[in-house]
């Protein structure tokens, strides 16, 4: 029987592990968003996010089968799946081509706003206790 990651990850809190991964997740994104911008006007924006698929998703799938080999990669609630697939490329799509029409610093701060929406819809949306 297959699991979710859920169920198979370690309980203990490793808060250090977790913001180096989001620091570093940061900075791969800051790097790409450069390449981004300046290349933008060599490719098509939805080839962009076609060949962005094509390297994240073989990779991801490959670091969970490595890390979670007993977990399925079938979505517990396929509708909300694609839902939020649906918000992500939307939102792809929109941040990348505004990409070439702002300043870099601007793009980034905006960019970096979206903590707050997490914390705000975690607080309101569903209840979640916030803490520091």
């Amino acid at each position: 029987m297959k699991m979710s990651i859920s169920q198979t990850a370690p309980k203990a809190d490793r808060v250090g592990i977790a913001v180096a991964a989001m620091v570093f997740t940061g900075l791969t994104l800051s790097i790409a968003d450069a390449i981004i911008k300046v290349t933008i006007s060599a490719m098509p924006l939805s080839q962009f996010i076609f060949l962005r698929s094509c390297v994240t998703l073989p990779l991801l799938i490959s670091i969970l089968k490595w890390r979670f080999p007993q977990v399925s990669l079938r979505p517990a609630y396929p509708g909300w799946a694609i839902v939020r697939s649906s918000l992500l490329l939307s939102s792809l799509l929109i941040y990348y081509a505004s990409l070439p029409r702002l300043d870099f610093s601007i793009a980034a701060a905006v960019y970096y706003t979206i903590p707050l929406f997490i914390t705000l819809f975690a607080a309101f949306g569903i209840r979640e206790p916030v803490g520091v």
